[in-house]
């Protein structure tokens, strides 16, 4: 029998709501890449019915199961989300800005001549031979690592040009559909989003009460942070306790 990971699921009318708010940074994104032969997986319009219909469903699992899923698939590099048919996973219950990127893995994968991602041409194979020392007048082309890339967009999660190149050249990855364009997509489809659906998205606190015990924030009822506290409440109610621990600090289980 699967995992149940209903505690750790993203509130389905909310993943609706920003996908649908995202929706032209993402028929943006699929332009782009078609210019460079890319072939969508999925349709925009596909996506938002299947997120609709509750058939994609997107989970923020603790570390400890993040990992625990993540091994049964291949992955290159230290990746913080990946799919499995029509599931995806991030890391961490809070919920992540990943979940973009991973919308963005409905369209397109990563490497070349896989999921709608064309294969290498003779150039860029040439190119990726020579560690990107052939002229190139795209952004996201190949490029030796004396070029500092740190806080450049697209490229700010990577240390060196050298670091995002040799991701690249480990997983075959085409320079059109590596992480930089993915990380522009993501920042896009954010930069769309209403203030409250960030904060029900990343589990942002709402207010916080401070007393004796501790402080104790407030979350949108739609939020993994808030989700993830009600199904710890049931646990320990069912349990018989009359109090547990949840983020570190007690709570009662006494109804109100």
């Amino acid at each position: 029998m699967p995992p149940d990971y209903s505690r750790y699921q993203y509130d389905p009318s909310l993943l609706s709501e920003f996908y649908e708010s995202a929706k032209p940074a993402l028929l943006d994104f699929t332009k782009q890449r078609g210019r460079h032969g890319g072939v969508v997986q999925h349709s925009v319009e596909d996506m938002y019915k299947r997120l609709a219909a509750g058939k994609l469903k997107a989970y923020a699992l603790p570390k400890e199961l993040y990992q625990q899923e993540r091994g049964t698939v291949n992955l290159t590099g230290g990746s913080g989300g990946f799919h499995r048919g029509d599931e995806i996973f991030t890391k961490g219950i809070g919920g992540d800005r990943g979940i973009a990127h991973e919308f963005g893995h409905e369209l397109y994968g990563h490497r070349a001549g896989t999921r709608g991602v064309p294969k290498l041409n003779p150039y860029q194979k040439l190119d990726r031979k020579l560690k990107g020392w052939l002229p190139s007048l795209s952004k996201y082309g190949e490029r030796p690592s004396i070029i500092p890339i740190k806080n450049r967009e697209g490229y700010s999660s990577f240390d060196s040009r050298e670091q995002y190149n040799q991701r690249m050249r480990e997983g075959n990855y085409h320079p059109q559909f590596a992480d930089a364009p993915f990380e522009v997509l993501e920042k896009a489809m954010w930069n769309l989003q209403d203030q409250s659906t960030k904060d029900a998205m990343l589990s942002i606190g709402l207010e916080t009460t401070h007393t004796e015990g501790g402080d104790y924030t407030r979350y949108d009822p739609r939020s993994l942070k808030a989700k993830d506290f009600r199904g710890a409440f049931r646990e320990a109610r069912k349990s018989g306790l009359k109090e547990f621990d949840w983020d570190e600090r007690k709570y009662s289980t006494a109804l109100a």
